[in-house]
């Protein structure tokens, strides 16, 4: 102990294994370097690209996705990231790293993880913090170590003379936690409940680039890493503090972005690689499980459609939610690339979004589940998303997802559809809203016939979609009743109930309703006015009456 400050408990210092073995492979770099001078320039500049690009603005999420793979080990935990005007930290209470974890922030493309609950597999993105940072420090329970840009070019130079640059991230030095916390209060406190402490202080004008890194961090995240029970995001000037966690209520999760809540229904499966997506599969990406997941909104706003890798990539899904798995990316991992790995994955989230999909229907809204499915085809789709959308729909055949009078789920062929005088166009919105709540509301209505919750825009569209996507883009929509069909059904339900009388008083109240301000009464009675019906006839005669209903 010296003066005041107690020392870190529980932290190794430089001569832990983990000291050594840093001092030991620094050492075999050197002497490669010394062999092999061009090593110098080749490894240079491959930190410079991956610092300056596609992993530019990516320093928050690599960390926190580093931090979340610990925490996997372990029983979870949280995760808090710190910004001051000097330095950016990030601190988990996951496993410390071990020899294989070093290996992988001294080399590139030698990560120990595979699993595919693990974020992080290709040892690439920590060199991302070279774009903020010249100087990163790695603080673990097992042993801690530094890099620096100046010691890293005046060693290297000393065993290849003339040097011009030189890489940072593969000769380190075992630095003492205990040293290191005297004159640090934030790595003191840190140190208290952590087991790893990434410490950058940072370059001139990195500052506002972190803030708003934080400040744009998806809390979406934590739905995929359920080891992640807390993210602390905060600034020691007050500009920002935002404390993000999931909770479990009954079937579903409540996220909490640190500003509002949001519901979400979440779904997992498993798939198994076939031969083929193996071989297609990333070199470093050996598993034979994948965990494909998709989180749907339970909450009006039905925004992201997004392929996710834990973190948003750039491609659409045009899916509302997200639909999270290792895909097979570019190396920063912004957009899915072509091939049997991603196709077959794709063909899996259809199961996956078929399967789970009435979940999403309710009692007060059995049509709710409509309006995460994907929009119309328009130029520009990727193929990504147009793979999904053609299977889902075409998924949806087999399935019960058209929700009847009753609010059940039905096959979309046993289902009645309304006249198409409802919908406006190729109905872009609905009329006669009175009409269609009159006739739905009657105790005679036929129950094989579409809920008023599914007379919607998107919704019938998407119904449509199902009919169409049964053999290409020419089959037609989902047929629809004429109005004397419509009219007739209700009646006819009510003489099967010996009220034929009531039933046809209750279709006539439908064909007053009003329109728009006006009655579309008499446009009613014109369409059927053709009818031989005997139930159409009742109608007529009842409506010239106007006997009170």
């Amino acid at each position: 102990m010296t003066g005041n400050h107690p020392r870190a408990v529980g932290w190794a210092g430089v001569d832990s294994p983990i000291g050594g073995y840093i001092r030991e492979e620094s050492g075999r770099t050197l002497k490669a370097y010394r062999s092999q001078p061009t090593l110098v320039a080749e490894q240079a500049n491959e930190e410079q690209d991956t610092a300056r690009g596609g992993y530019a603005r990516r320093q928050v999420i690599e960390l926190i996705q580093n931090s979340a793979d610990q925490l996997s080990k372990t029983e979870g935990g949280s995760i808090h990231i710190r910004l001051t005007s000097e330095r950016l930290y990030c601190a988990d209470a996951g496993a410390p790293t071990d020899e294989e974890g070093v290996k992988a922030l001294l080399f590139s493309h030698l990560s120990p993880k595979r699993d595919t609950h693990e974020i992080g597999r290709f040892g690439v993105g920590f060199k991302s913090v070279l774009g903020v940072s010249d100087s990163p420090d790695f603080f673990s329970r097992g042993g801690s170590f530094r890099f620096d840009r100046e010691r890293a070019a005046e060693r290297i130079r000393e065993v290849v003379p003339g040097a011009e640059r030189v890489p940072v991230l593969r000769v380190a030095e075992p630095v003492d936690p205990d040293e290191a916390a005297k004159a640090d209060p934030h790595l003191q406190k840190m140190m208290e409940w952590a087991a790893n402490i990434v410490r950058l202080p940072l370059k001139q004008r990195a500052h506002d680039d972190l803030a708003e890194q934080l400040q744009k961090f998806p809390a979406q995240f934590l739905l995929f890493t359920p080891h992640v029970r807390r993210l602390d995001l905060s600034s020691d000037n007050g500009e920002f503090n935002r404390t993000l966690a999931l909770s479990h209520v009954d079937d579903w999760l409540e996220l909490d972005d640190g500003q509002s809540k949001s519901r979400w229904m979440l779904s997992s499966r498993i798939h198994r690689l076939s031969d083929a997506a193996k071989h297609d599969a990333r070199a470093l990406d050996d598993a034979e499980k994948v965990d494909l997941k998709w989180a749907a909104p339970l909450d009006s706003q039905l925004g992201i459609r997004h392929f996710w890798a834990f973190f948003p990539t750039m491609t659409s899904s045009l899916l509302a939610g997200i639909l999270n798995a290792p895909w097979k990316t570019n190396e920063d991992r912004r957009n899915l690339l072509p091939g049997p790995y991603n196709d077959e994955l794709i063909d899996a989230a259809v199961e996956l979004v078929a399967e789970n999909l009435s979940r999403l229907s309710t009692t007060e809204d059995p049509a709710r589940h409509l309006d995460v499915l994907p929009r119309r085809r328009e130029s520009g789709d990727n193929d990504h998303a147009c793979q999904l959308r053609s299977g889902i729909y075409q998924c949806l055949q087999q399935r019960e997802c058209v929700p009847d009078q009753d609010g059940v789920l039905q096959r979309h062929t046993e289902i009645h559809y309304p006249p198409k005088e409802f919908t406006s166009g190729s109905g872009h919105y609905v009329v006669a809203d009175n009409a269609l709540e009159i006739w739905a509301s009657d105790e005679h209505r036929p129950p094989n016939w579409l809920h008023r919750t599914a007379i919607t825009a998107n919704r019938l569209g998407a119904i449509d979609r199902i009919f169409r996507y049964r053999g290409g883009d020419n089959d037609p929509r989902a047929p629809r009743a004429s109005i004397a069909e419509w009219l007739e059904a209700l009646v006819e339900e009510g003489k099967r109930t010996n009220d034929a009388v009531g039933a046809s008083k209750a279709a006539i109240a439908a064909a007053a309703a009003p329109r728009n301000g006006g009655l579309w009464s008499s446009s009613m009675m014109r369409r059927a006015d053709r009818s031989k019906s005997s139930n159409i006839c009742l109608m007529r005669g009842l409506f010239a009456s106007r006997k009170p209903c």
